[in-house]
C-alpha cells in the first residue's frame, strides 16, 4: 500500500516544467468541441437525451465546421451544404406531414427526429456530423463530444525547415534592482518584429533554457518555441525565475538562492514581466511590437494579472494549462484524489465513463499497471471495495499526505514544504491568497484571450475551462476562445518532440494562434 500512495504522490507532485492545478466543479451541461475549439451556443444549449444521444442546435456546430445551415420558410425546411453535400431537414408546420432528412435528394434515416425547441433545429450530433464526414467521439466521463472536421490535421511532424534567427542572452533590471536574466530569439531576416511572445512559466524554478533530462534524453524545453515562433516571424524571450540560474546537476539543471527566491511571489513575478516588457520595447526591431503573454499554469494567473495591473500595454493572453481558481483550492484539488483518478481514466478508462471497472484494469491496454504501478492489482486500489475505482479511493489513500500539506501549509513550515512537497515558500502561498481567482478577473479584461488545455491534465481538470467559457457566454463577453485536446495533458503531449520529432495539435495551435496577432 505505501507503494501505491507513494506513486500517486509522485504522481500529483511531478515536475514536467509547470505545476498546479484548478479545482473541480461537476458541471452537468454538454459541451462540443470542433477541430479542438469549444463551440459557443448563444441562445439554446446541447444535452443529451434519454437513451444517450447528444443533440445539438445544427446552425452552431455547421458553421464551426465548415458548412452552411439556413432556414427555408417556403419549405419548412434547413438546408445545410458543405462543399460536396446538402441536408434538408423538412419539418411542415402542417403535422399531418412528418419530419423528413435527405441527403443530395435521397432520404435517410436519423436515429432521433430532428425538432425545433427555443427557436432552434435539434438533431443528433452523431447523425448530423457522419452525414458530413465528421469523426465525432463521447467523453462521458467529461460530457464532452469531439467532432474532428474532413481533412483537419492533428499532431504533425516537426518541419526540418531552418531560418536565421539570432539569440541574445539579457539582463534587465527589476523594479526594485533586481537582475532578471532572459533570452531573446528573433528573426533575422527582418527589420522589424510585429509580435513578441513572452513565456510566463508555472510554479517553480525556471531557467531561461528549462535544460531538462528524462531517462536518457536531454532537451531545452523552450528551443521548440523559439524555433517554431520565429520560423512564423515571431519573437521569443523567456526568463529565469527570480532566485533562480543554470546550474549543471540533472534532471532540471538549475541552482536555487534560496533568500532571492523569497521574493517570487506574484505580485513580484507581475512586476518583473512590466519591467521585461519595458525593456525591451527599448529594442529597435521590437519598438512596434504587439506583446503577447503565453502564460503556463500559474502563469495563467500572473499573466492576466499583469494585464489588470495596466501598467504596461499587452495586446493578447495565450493560456494554457488554465487555472480558473484560487491557489488554496487548486492544491486541495491536487491532493483531493480527482487528480489521481485523471490519471487513471487516461489509460484504463476504455468506455469512457469517468470511472475504472476492474475489468478495465485488469485488462491493462497500454501495460501501466505491470509498469508504472508494479504490478498493482485491482484490490488494493479500490479501496471502499465497490468494483470500481473513483476519486473517493484515491481521497482516501492520500488522507495522510493531504492533512500535512495542509498543516505545513497553515503553519508556515516552509523546510517541510520544501522537502516534502514543493519548492515554494509562505510569501508565494500568501502572495496567492491574496489575488482574486481568474474566474473574476478575466471577466474584468477585454483583450483576445485564448485558453488552451488537455483533457487529461492532471494538475488543472478540463471543467475550469467549461466555467470560465461559459461566464464569458453568461456575460455577452466575445473576447474568449477555448481549445481542449483529447489524450493531451498538462504540457499538450510536449513530450513527443523530443521523444519523436512531433510536435502535437495543442502546440501547434499555440504557435498558429500568437502568429495571427499583429
Amino acid at each position: 500500500m505505501k507503494r501505491l500512495i507513494s506513486f500517486i504522490i509522485a504522481a500529483i507532485l511531478m515536475l514536467t516544467v509547470f505545476q498546479t492545478s484548478v479545482y473541480a466543479v461537476q458541471d452537468p451541461s454538454v459541451h462540443v468541441v470542433v477541430d479542438n475549439e469549444l463551440v459557443r451556443f448563444p441562445d439554446a444549449q446541447p444535452f443529451v437525451d434519454g437513451n444517450g444521444v447528444v443533440l445539438i442546435p445544427a446552425f452552431f456546430v455547421c458553421e464551426k465546421i465548415g458548412a452552411t445551415a439556413q432556414w427555408d420558410k417556403s419549405s419548412d425546411s434547413v438546408k445545410i451544404k458543405n462543399s460536396t453535400d446538402t441536408i434538408t431537414i423538412t419539418m411542415p408546420t402542417d403535422y399531418s406531414k412528418s419530419t423528413s432528412v435527405a441527403l443530395n435528394g435521397q432520404t435517410v434515416l436519423p436515429d432521433v427526429i430532428p425538432f425545433i425547441k427555443n427557436s432552434r433545429t435539434y438533431v443528433s450530433l452523431e447523425f448530423l456530423t457522419d452525414l458530413l464526414h465528421c469523426k465525432t467521439t463521447w467523453n462521458g466521463g467529461i460530457r464532452t463530444a469531439f467532432v474532428t472536421s474532413v481533412g483537419y490535421s492533428g499532431d504533425q511532424a516537426a518541419s526540418s525547415e531552418q531560418i536565421a534567427t539570432s539569440s541574445q542572452v539579457l539582463q534587465i533590471k527589476s523594479f526594485d534592482g533586481y537582475t532578471l536574466t532572459g533570452k531573446l530569439d528573433l528573426p533575422s531576416d527582418v527589420s522589424t518584429v510585429s509580435t513578441l511572445v513572452i513565456f510566463v512559466p508555472g510554479t517553480g524554478p525556471n531557467t531561461y533554457d528549462n535544460h531538462r533530462r528524462i531517462g536518457q534524453k536531454e532537451f531545452n524545453y523552450y528551443d521548440l518555441f523559439a524555433q517554431e515562433l520565429t520560423k512564423r516571424q515571431v519573437g521569443f524571450f523567456r526568463y529565469n525565475t527570480r532566485g533562480v540560474d543554470k546550474g549543471s546537476e540533472p534532471p532540471t539543471y538549475d541552482t536555487i538562492n534560496k533568500e532571492a527566491y523569497k521574493k517570487y511571489t506574484p505580485e513580484n513575478q507581475a512586476k518583473d514581466i512590466e519591467s521585461m516588457v519595458t525593456e525591451l520595447q527599448k529594442n529597435e526591431k521590437l519598438k512596434d511590437a504587439k506583446i503577447v503573454l503565453l502564460g503556463w499554469s500559474e502563469g495563467t494567473i500572473i499573466a492576466p494579472l499583469v494585464v489588470e495591473r495596466n501598467n504596461v500595454e499587452i495586446s493578447s493572453l495565450m493560456l494554457a494549462g488554465y487555472c480558473n481558481e484560487k491557489m488554496q483550492d487548486i492544491i486541495e484539488w491536487q491532493l483531493s484524489g480527482d487528480s489521481s483518478m485523471i490519471f487513471y481514466c487516461q489509460y484504463f478508462d476504455t468506455n469512457l465513463d469517468g470511472i475504472v471497472s476492474k475489468e478495465e484494469f485488469e485488462a491493462d491496454p497500454y501495460g501501466v499497471a505491470k509498469s508504472s504501478l508494479g504490478g498493482a492489482k485491482f484490490e488494493e486500489l479500490d479501496i471502499n471495495k465497490d468494483n470500481n475505482l473513483t476519486s473517493a479511493d484515491f481521497y482516501s489513500m492520500l488522507t495522510q499526505n493531504r492533512e500535512q500539506v495542509l498543516k505545513a501549509i497553515a503553519q508556515k513550515d516552509d523546510e517541510w514544504i520544501w522537502e516534502n512537497y514543493y519548492h515554494v515558500t509562505s510569501e508565494w502561498l500568501s502572495g496567492h491568497a491574496q489575488l482574486d481567482a481568474n474566474k473574476v478577473r478575466l471577466l474584468k479584461l477585454n483583450i483576445p484571450v485564448n485558453i488552451f488545455h488537455g483533457v487529461y491534465d492532471q494538475n488543472v481538470p478540463v471543467q475550469g475551462i467549461y466555467s470560465i467559457f461559459d461566464s464569458y457566454g453568461a456575460n455577452e463577453k466575445a473576447n474568449l476562445r477555448a481549445f481542449v485536446f483529447d489524450d493531451n495533458d498538462h504540457d499538450l503531449n510536449y513530450m513527443l518532440y523530443p521523444m519523436s520529432g512531433i510536435i502535437s495539435a495543442g502546440l501547434e495551435q499555440i504557435f498558429d494562434e500568437c502568429a495571427k496577432v499583429k
